[in-house]
């Protein structure tokens, strides 16, 4: 079940750490089709939330393992 809001009042987020465990980890030792499935499913989390694309890094970073770590 996805929160139902992760935005404030103020319009900031309210529930970070909440919103960031539906976000998978990516350690880029995919395959290029599951690669592109990741892209989806966090693209597709981001836009449910109407999370704006300036703060996808924001949400992202954190969940990059690995050598993917490293960009």
């Amino acid at each position: 079940m996805f929160p139902t809001s992760i935005r404030d009042q103020g319009g900031g987020y309210s529930n970070l750490d909440e919103f960031s465990n539906y976000i998978p980890s990516f350690d880029g030792s995919h395959d290029v089709e599951s690669t592109l499935l990741w892209i989806e499913k966090v693209d597709n989390l981001f836009d449910i939330e109407y999370i704006p694309v300036e703060d996808h890094v924001e949400f992202v970073v954190h969940k990059l393992k690995g050598k993917t770590a490293a960009w």
